[in-house]
């Protein structure tokens, strides 16, 4: 993953990209670099929601996270998520923390699996489906990656596991889960004819 990608970075990144600690405060005194926190820089135009993320003395996790890297969340989950560092913890600050082993905050936004693994405990079962079914049909991760993930999961993540199906969008896979709950016999994406459709019903 590229870590520049949402303009801001820790100064380990930018020293290994060749930058010099004179080169780094010359760009912070012209404005082309803002110091967010200690050890931790913003480019101009950077996302907002990052910078507020990583000034909190952490990163962007969970489902804000999964937003940033193109999945579909259901809006229930809400935004702001944010993983904080264990030394902004220890002075009393909360935030997101992904099931199983959590690694550094060394980048401004969490990959997949971290923030997957966030939503394991942050999210219902019907949220983990919607995001599952997402992450496969954007090819952002596999299935067996996603058993990997919820393998020391809640019980919620792993029967979630079992109801991911095709899907191009999480409204579709909300209608296919709430009905198939209702023992309702649905497909998707079913071809009738020359025509593809999202869910056969019935």
């Amino acid at each position: 993953r590229d870590p520049d990608r949402f303009g801001v970075v820790p100064m380990s990144f930018l020293r290994s990209q060749g930058w010099t600690s004179h080169r780094i405060e010359q760009s912070v005194a012209d404005g082309r670099l803002h110091r967010v926190r200690r050890g931790w820089f913003a480019r101009a135009g950077a996302d907002a929601g990052v910078v507020a993320a990583v000034a909190a003395g952490g990163c962007v996790a969970c489902a804000h996270a999964l937003r940033l890297h193109g999945a579909w969340v259901p809006e229930s989950l809400g935004r702001g998520h944010v993983r904080r560092s264990r030394r902004a913890r220890s002075g009393g600050r909360t935030g997101c923390g992904p099931q199983g082993l959590e690694p550094p905050v060394d980048h401004a936004v969490d990959d997949v699996e971290v923030a997957f693994r966030c939503v394991l405990r942050c999210g219902t079962r019907e949220d983990i489906v919607v995001i599952a079914d997402s992450l496969l049909h954007l090819r952002l991760a596999t299935s067996h990656e996603l058993e990997r993930w919820v393998s020391d999961g809640p019980a919620r993540a792993i029967e979630a596991l079992r109801l991911v199906d095709a899907a191009e969008s999480g409204l579709e896979t909300m209608v296919r889960v709430r009905l198939r709950g209702r023992r309702l016999r649905v497909r998707a994406q079913v071809w009738i004819e020359d025509m593809r459709v999202d869910l056969v019903v019935g």
